[in-house]
């Protein structure tokens, strides 16, 4: 983006996570004195920054959340003065995003997901609490009839919402906790 709007000689600059240490503390700085006006970045950018007069907040695709969206619309206008956050998006987009909606759990579905672990271990309610168990995605789906993706969108609901644990190499271990109702 930065590239592109450069070509048309609109003054930017780019951040994302692959820079330097360095680059990234140079970039930031030169964006909060003011030195750099518009910065084309990933969301790694921000995280952290309070600058107060930031007008506008523009996202070339769609954040991975309603939560993203508002944290990084929120960027805009800390300083009380008018700001907008505009989203730009196009039909495949939409399409995305309707794909992503189809691959969300339902309630049922997280409660059928979360009842199959605890079936998979044989453990009861309460139990299992601070222990680990290995754990096969593929095994599990196909025993319970399940789709992957949606599964492990279920998973990640769970361990969000603090009801269990992931160890995030490819969920090898699972650990149960005791506050799923």
């Amino acid at each position: 983006m930065a590239e592109y709007l450069n070509h048309y000689n609109i003054s930017i600059d780019y951040y994302h996570a692959g820079l330097s240490h360095e680059e990234r503390q140079k970039k930031q700085t030169d964006w909060i004195s003011g030195k750099t006006r518009i910065m084309a970045c990933t969301n790694a950018f921000g995280m952290g920054i309070d600058k107060p007069d930031v007008r506008i907040v523009i996202h070339h695709d769609f954040p991975e959340n309603i939560e993203s969206y508002f944290q990084e619309a929120g960027r805009a206008g800390r300083d009380g003065v008018k700001a907008f956050s505009i989203l730009l998006y196009n039909q495949h987009d939409l399409d995305s995003l309707q794909a992503r909606k189809e691959n969300f759990p339902t309630i049922p579905l997280i409660k059928e997901v979360y009842a199959a672990l605890y079936g998979q271990y044989q453990i009861g309610y309460e139990d299992g609490v601070n222990q680990q168990f290995p754990f096969d995605l593929r095994t599990f789906v196909q025993k319970n009839n399940l789709n992957i993706p949606v599964t492990l969108k279920a998973i990640e609901l769970l361990e969000q919402s603090g009801v269990i644990l992931t160890l995030r190499c490819c969920l090898p271990s699972i650990e149960i906790d005791d506050q799923c109702d």
